[in-house]
Parts: structure tokens; C-alpha cells; sequence
């Protein structure tokens, strides 16, 4: 057994054993071509892109919990295919949905949908928010957000 590390929780406000080398090897097992064709990995890449793109509230642990819990085929075919998969299939159910929803980490030692952990309020719409661009996460992974600035990328604008 591996060592396990130390996490300090601010929410309780005492420190925890943390997996990590145990979470590392459940992400690359679900990356393995006979599960996920090894796109989990890359599509977990993507997603922690469009989630500072798109200003939402989740830590990097947070995303990868929650796309290892995934069902498997929605990562398999190329990236269009997988991306438009998995964030059709998050968007599919409301937060409220979701954060119902008992989401463990790969580890299965806890879950994550729970205030002390991947609060509530971070899954709710916040229209206030002014760190959020006016670009969707859905849009981003159409290829819809340009590069710089808003609007399609430089190839598909008239007038070239």
C-alpha cells in the first residue's frame, strides 16, 4: 500500500489522507484503449480547459471524479465525437440533478457532490458571476469561440 499523503479540507478545517498514486492509477486504467479507446485522458485535458474558459467553479479533482464516472463509450471515436458526448451528456440533467447524484471519487473513498467537498453553490447558475466569459462550455467544444476574441474562428469569417 502507498503512502498516503496529507490534504488540509478548509471547509472542516483539519487535514485528511489523500490517494493520490490510487486515483492516478484508476484515471489510467480508464484511460486503457479497451475502455476508452485512451481518450479519457485527452477529454479530461479539454475539460479542464473549457472549465477555466467558461469561469466555472471546479477544482481539477472535482472534473476528473466526475468524467471517471462517466459511462465509458461516451469517450470512444475521435475528439469531436467524444467531446460533443460528454458535455452533451452533462448538460443532459439540470445541476441540481447531478449534485443529487452520488458521484464518487475514482477511489470510491468518498463523494464528491457534498457541501464539504464540490459545494452545491458551485453547480448552481450564477448570473452574477463577472469571471464568466459570455461563451458556453457546449459552444467552446462546437468550435464556436474563436481563438481571441468572440465570433467564429478567423477561417470561417466572411471576407477572410
Amino acid at each position: 500500500m502507498s503512502k498516503p499523503f496529507r490534504l488540509y479540507r478548509p471547509q472542516r478545517g483539519h487535514w485528511e489522507d489523500g490517494s493520490a498514486r490510487y486515483h492516478q492509477r484508476w484515471l489510467s486504467h480508464k484511460n486503457r484503449p479497451e475502455k476508452t479507446g485512451g481518450n479519457f485522458i485527452p477529454a479530461v485535458k479539454v475539460l479542464k480547459h473549457l472549465r477555466s474558459l467558461a469561469g466555472v467553479d471546479a477544482v481539477s479533482f472535482h472534473l476528473e471524479a466526475l468524467l471517471h464516472a462517466l459511462p465509458d463509450e461516451l469517450f470512444r471515436g475521435g475528439p469531436a465525437d467524444y467531446i460533443t458526448a460528454i458535455v452533451g451528456h452533462i448538460a443532459a440533467l439540470p445541476p441540481e440533478r447531478w449534485y443529487a447524484t452520488d458521484v464518487r471519487t475514482p477511489v470510491g473513498e468518498r463523494a464528491i457532490c457534498r457541501d464539504t467537498e464540490w459545494g452545491r453553490v458551485s453547480w448552481l447558475p450564477d448570473p452574477g458571476r463577472t469571471n464568466r466569459p459570455r461563451h458556453r462550455p457546449a459552444d467552446a467544444a462546437r468550435g464556436r469561440v474563436a481563438a481571441r476574441g468572440g465570433g467564429p474562428p478567423r477561417a470561417a469569417r466572411s471576407g477572410g
